[in-house]
């Protein structure tokens, strides 16, 4: 029996000696990437991120293409090193003129933010279509908001719809909210409202913000079934919650709306919006902190918060009285509170003036 048991332990051994060798082979990740991400994900034990970027450096600098994007991502990032764009940025692009599609798509999303170089859609486009044709499902995603808009491309409802298709088949929340979106407007195909609401519901699922922001107004409108109000409310809280300025806004419109005027609900939301920089929130806050409704009445944060919003682009119906008002308000301060109006708009166009008006706001509630 012991010998039995010897002669299948033996036959397992030389299974995984022989199975190693064949695995580097086939593989298209070197030994060296391999012992970093095994160090990452903690196979040696506990996760060792300092091994893994030692790895990954190594095979970077041999011209690793996963390696250089992995280092990328850490210098770009500051993940267990400083940060150094300038490193990353050469890591990424020469992992991406390599063929490696994540490194295509993070080049493409540069480029189309148009972070430390102008804007350009022609060259996201591009890019996208090379990490899109290895079947990056991202990239497929991207891309087929690009064909769907005509940005950076000729406009093509097919080819967006086929991107989508492609990227929702492959269990991508965005792209199933994408392709959602096309069934919904009827773009390139038959309108199908019934269709785009299931699609819709299975990306919310996994807990995609914009299907859940979607999913609120479908209700609020009656868009694929009658409306509910309820489950509007719903909806957009889920949205809200993870972040989507819009679903924070039009809270702070139903809530507004409850028990004849405003409420902490509806405070709250508008001041949310706000934060993330959502022109008309901030009008709406500004409004509230002048009349003393949801927060203590104060004129100059009032004005110095309208300010911040006239900066945004705003709707002419909403810019042009807002504008007058201003100048009005602003007509009766003193020349000390005008100073105290300049600061603190300059303190509530950063990221951190904001917070520091939430600490405030929040405080006093």
């Amino acid at each position: 029996m012991y010998r039995r048991l010897a002669l299948i332990l033996f036959a397992c051994f030389a299974l995984v000696l022989i199975s190693i060798p064949v695995f580097f082979v086939k593989t298209s990740y070197s030994p060296a990437t391999l012992i970093a991400s095994a160090y990452q994900e903690g196979i040696f034990g506990k996760p060792d991120p300092a091994k893994a970027t030692e790895w990954f450096r190594y095979a970077a600098n041999k011209g690793d293409p996963i390696s250089e994007y992995q280092l990328a991502r850490r210098l770009q990032y500051g993940q267990g090193v400083e940060i150094d764009t300038v490193a990353a940025r050469k890591l990424f692009t020469h992992s991406a003129d390599q063929g490696y599609a994540p490194a295509q798509h993070f080049m493409a999303l540069l480029a189309l933010a148009g972070i430390d170089e102008p804007q350009d859609f022609v060259k996201a486009a591009h890019l996208l279509s090379l990490a899109a044709a290895q079947g990056y499902a991202n990239s497929r995603v991207e891309l087929g908001y690009l064909y769907r808009s005509g940005t950076g491309v000729k406009q093509d409802p097919a080819r967006a719809f086929e991107l989508a298709e492609k990227a929702a088949a492959q269990g991508n929340d965005r792209g199933i909210t994408l392709l959602a979106t096309i069934y919904l407007f009827g773009e390139g195909i038959p309108q199908d409202q019934k269709k785009a609401i299931e699609l819709l519901q299975q990306a919310a699922a996994l807990g995609e913000d914009q299907a859940e922001e979607m999913l609120g107004g479908a209700a609020l409108n009656g868009i694929g079934s009658p409306k509910n109000t309820a489950t509007a409310l719903q909806w957009y809280t889920k949205a809200a919650e993870h972040g989507r300025k819009t679903a924070q806004f039009v809270l702070g419109l139903l809530y507004s709306g409850q028990d004849g005027g405003p409420n902490r609900l509806s405070s709250h939301w508008y001041l949310q919006a706000a934060l993330q920089g959502h022109a008309v929130s901030q009008v709406t806050l500004a409004a509230r902190l002048d009349n003393g409704l949801g927060f203590s009445k104060s004129k100059t944060k009032a004005c110095a918060m309208l300010r911040v919003a006239l900066k945004q682009d705003l709707p002419d119906n909403i810019r042009q009285p807002m504008q007058q008002q201003l100048k009005t308000e602003e007509g009766v301060l003193s020349s000390q509170q005008l100073d105290e109006v300049a600061s603190l708009e300059v303190l509530y166009s950063t990221p951190e003036g904001m917070k520091q008006l939430e600490g405030e706001l929040v405080k006093q509630g």
